[in-house]
């Protein structure tokens, strides 16, 4: 889907999890960070490279869950 529209890795959306959770307004991104997969960001995190300023969105979304991050 990031291949097709990359401007999906600014836009929030509604998910649910696969244990059932509805996690609300996050980023593909920001879905892979709170489900603990960093196969799946770090694939994600490519594609903020083609946007100017991708890395400040990066580490603004990086920023939500560093603390997580951090602690495990």
């Amino acid at each position: 889907m990031l291949d097709a529209n990359p401007k999906l890795i600014v836009s929030s959306s509604n998910t649910v999890t696969p244990s059932g959770l509805i996690v609300r307004c996050v980023t593909p991104y920001e879905c892979a960070l709170g489900a603990g997969d960093p196969e799946m960001a770090g694939m994600i995190a490519k594609y903020f490279d083609q946007f100017t300023n991708g890395s400040e969105e990066k580490e603004k979304q990086d920023a939500k869950y560093r603390p997580h991050l951090e602690a495990c």
